[in-house]
């Protein structure tokens, strides 16, 4: 096996995947012990990002929040949905390495991507002379959003990754799902999630989301008259109308529209 394919020097970190919290934890350290420089180009800098070049802890917090916002706002509804497919993704290349060896999951990696004659071949301009050094190893990182893309990086040190599309494109035009397109993609599980009634609690946990982001989801569709919420003691219950199954029957999930297709045939 050539050495660049070698696994990491620290193999947990294969292993382990980081939370949002670690993450945010790791680039703090990172900003703490190496100084930022900020190219302006001849513009003015926003107030933020002067602050984190002299240093300022205030202006890392704030950085740290608008983050942790924007994960919020943007990507938590979503996020199982996304993990779930670069977790497939991952599981399809080992299997692509037993079957074959790295040589062959390079070569069906990505159409820029190739190897020949023990050679790594990538599509595009020139990589620096550091990415041929195999002290490091290298490591591939699927990404959930794109459909073609491939973006070799080299950051510095011995780390070498190359980024590259994951096998399904993630979201409702990638899947076709009308649910998602017409109500989003959060309401839309959580519509999906209530075929059996439960509690807000049950809830959150077959959505993997919190308890009060499970009980806001149900709060438009509840608005929406696609389902009910009653109170029984400590518990609030939810589950569909007869509107909100009707929604359901047509706009299923375009896995559920195959699978129909093929037991009609097979009754016919």
């Amino acid at each position: 096996m050539p050495q660049f394919l070698l696994p990491p020097a620290v193999p947990a970190l294969a292993a382990h995947e980081p939370t949002l919290d670690a993450e945010l934890e790791r680039l703090e350290a990172n900003w703490a012990a190496s100084p930022v420089s900020i190219a302006s180009g001849g513009r003015a800098l926003p107030r933020l990002a002067m602050e984190l070049a002299d240093g300022s802890p205030r202006a890392m917090s704030h950085l740290i929040e608008a983050i942790r916002a924007l994960f919020t706002t943007s990507l938590a509804d979503d996020w199982p949905g996304i993990r779930s497919l670069l977790h497939s993704d991952l599981t399809f290349r080992v299997q692509q390495m037993l079957a074959g060896g790295p040589a062959h999951v390079l070569s069906t990696l990505h159409p820029g991507l190739d190897w020949k004659d023990d050679k790594l071949i990538v599509a595009g301009p020139p990589l620096p002379a550091t990415f041929t050094d195999a002290a490091g190893g290298l490591t591939l990182m699927p990404c959930a959003f794109g459909s073609s893309g491939l973006h070799p990086l080299v950051p510095g040190g011995n780390r070498r990754v190359i980024v590259y599309s994951a096998r399904l494109h993630f979201g409702p035009q990638g899947n076709g799902d009308t649910l998602s397109t017409l109500i989003g993609a959060g309401r839309a599980r959580t519509l999906r999630a209530l075929t059996t009634p439960c509690s807000t609690t049950v809830l959150a946990a077959r959505l993997v989301v919190t308890a009060p982001t499970a009980s806001a989801h149900a709060g438009v569709l509840r608005r929406a008259g696609l389902i009910t919420t009653r109170r029984e003691g400590q518990q609030v219950w939810h589950e569909l109308t007869p509107t909100g199954a009707a929604f359901l029957a047509a706009n299923p999930l375009p896995g559920a529209i195959s699978r129909q297709r093929v037991s009609q045939r097979s009754r016919r």
